[in-house]
């Protein structure tokens, strides 16, 4: 998983159609399921 944080936040705006802002956790894993980054906006 060599996507960066601009990356997954781009992820989430454009393809999911949220706001990386709202307090929620996001997710994300790898294609195998090793490997787990998520994203939380603490304000």
């Amino acid at each position: 998983m060599y996507t960066g944080l601009d990356g997954l936040l781009a992820i989430i705006r454009y393809h999911l159609k949220l706001d990386p802002y709202d307090g929620s956790v996001y997710v994300f894993r790898d294609s195998v399921g090793s490997m787990l980054k998520y994203i939380e906006w603490g304000g």
